[in-house]
């Protein structure tokens, strides 16, 4: 019999620091499988909850595992199951010791599909499954317990997201899903380049600003001449390809304060503007309101020639309500 951890343990431990897995009672990184397990439907013996409890519990006490039926769900003090019928073969990856994780995928799929996630209102999943599919394909990761975590690689695409999402034929949460990835870019860096890029790429009927930038992190080589020729490389948060280029940087204190770090940030802008790229700079105030981010929005969309026009009595309320979305629901 085998045990299969849903996408509360398996996004904890894709998501967790390498280190923390070295040593660990178990493989990493997880061995992909060409089929899925026969025992998938078949229900969990107490002796097997009770070792992946003591291995994969979270925090709320009990481990989170997934079935292929509701008749092998298995009721027990030390285990949370969710049924989830569309599992293929990608869905899982091999820990050892019959104990299987979520692929990435899979938790992504699963998250979609989760039916508490129903009563959230459409803006507030559509964020939370844009979070994670930033997340999945961007360069950070974010996992409880731990700081923010910088420079990693992409667990998944956004093209292999939507395929594995079709292939589990899963009806709740679907259509949603996929709007929500027919707006997601690859190569994020940071929570806060994810709920900027969200907030241009959502459309009007979510709050958002319905201007999609071309790229993130889009990288930039300039030349200078002063004698001989020199070059510099350069990346825009959000890029948008509009004449010679526009890009979205978003200065964070950790990053962008102290001498060194603005004197730098004047060289680059003043190369990329030698280049014709017109930069536009927003930071932590931009963020405290939705009128200063509306701000933004109205000088990307001049730019851009996409202008931003909010129409109807309640647009701003949309606004309003994505902004808490993104930057207010953790305060």
């Amino acid at each position: 019999m085998s045990i299969f951890l849903s996408y509360k343990p398996s996004l904890s431990l894709w998501l967790a620091p390498p280190e923390t897995h070295e040593g660990a009672p178990y493989i990493w990184p997880p061995k992909p499988l060409r089929s899925l397990p026969s025992d998938f439907h078949e229900k969990p013996s107490r002796s097997e909850i009770a070792h992946a409890h003591e291995l994969f519990a979270s925090p709320d006490g009990k481990v989170h595992i997934v079935s292929g039926r509701k008749e092998s769900r298995k009721r027990c003090a030390l285990a949370s199951t969710m049924v989830w019928p569309g599992a293929i073969a990608q869905s899982f990856q091999l820990l050892g010791s019959g104990i299987y994780i979520s692929s990435p995928e899979a938790c992504f799929a699963q998250v979609a599909a989760t039916p508490k996630d129903a009563d959230l209102g459409t803006v507030l999943r559509a964020v939370k499954l844009a979070e994670l599919s930033y997340m999945l394909c961007g360069t950070y990761a974010l996992c409880p317990g731990f700081s923010c975590q910088y420079g990693r690689s992409p667990l998944t695409s956004v093209a292999k997201l939507k395929k594995h999402l079709l292939a589990t034929n899963v009806n709740r949460g679907i259509n949603l899903a996929i709007e929500v990835l027919d707006r997601t870019l690859p190569n994020s860096a940071s929570p806060q380049e994810t709920k900027i890029a969200i907030l241009f790429s959502f459309p009007r009927k979510w709050g958002g600003f319905n201007n999609p930038p071309t790229s993130l992190n889009r990288e930039i080589t300039t030349d200078r001449r002063r004698g001989g020729r020199l070059s510099s490389k350069y990346k825009c948060d959000l890029f948008w390809e509009i004449g010679r280029g526009i890009g979205l940087e978003y200065k964070g204190v950790e990053y962008h304060s102290g001498s060194s770090a603005l004197q730098n940030d004047l060289q680059r802008e003043r190369e990329l503007s030698n280049q014709g790229i017109q930069i536009i700079n927003m930071g932590k105030r931009q963020t405290e309101s939705p009128l200063q981010l509306l701000e933004i929005g109205e000088l990307v969309g001049k730019l851009t020639g996409r202008r931003l026009r909010l129409r109807g009595a309640n647009s701003f309320e949309k606004l309003t309500q994505l902004w808490r979305c993104l930057y207010a629901r953790s305060k």
